[in-house]
């Protein structure tokens, strides 16, 4: 497994709110989850840290417009990390050889991830309790 990438995952709080939306839930709220983080939620992860995908200021194609990341889904959980074409986006991420004059570029996967996290749990509370209410 590559050293590079970004995770989302269900934690702390989050899990709480869920846990209390999936009390009485008559269906399997983890494969309700799974598949929504397999679908929805991990284009939504690619987009957002594509968003803040750093743009050198070379006339060249950048990967910013070359979808360079893909995702590996787990239970509860979505890891985004640059395609193999795309490897050197992890020394970006975390400002080691060249990278590290640009420090606002450091950690932009993690600020991705961290920008749509809300949305995500929010989408799958909505999920869960149409599901309960269609039940």
């Amino acid at each position: 497994m590559s050293r590079f990438g970004s995770t989302f995952s269900l934690e702390g709080s989050d899990v709480d709110k869920i846990t209390n939306a999936i009390q009485g839930f008559s269906g399997n709220a983890e494969k309700e989850i799974n598949d929504y983080l397999k679908t929805v939620g991990s284009k939504k992860l690619v987009d957002s840290i594509t968003y803040v995908t750093p743009v050198s200021a070379q006339r060249k194609k950048h990967a910013k417009d070359s979808k360079p990341y893909k995702t590996q889904n787990y239970n509860l959980s979505v890891i985004v990390k640059p395609k193999n074409s795309f490897y050197y986006l992890g020394f970006v991420d975390e400002g080691s050889g060249t990278s590290s004059k640009y420090q606002a570029h450091i950690g932009f996967m993690g600020r991705g991830v961290e920008s749509t996290s809300n949305e995500i749990v929010n989408d799958l509370l909505d999920r869960l309790s149409r599901r309960m209410e269609g039940m």
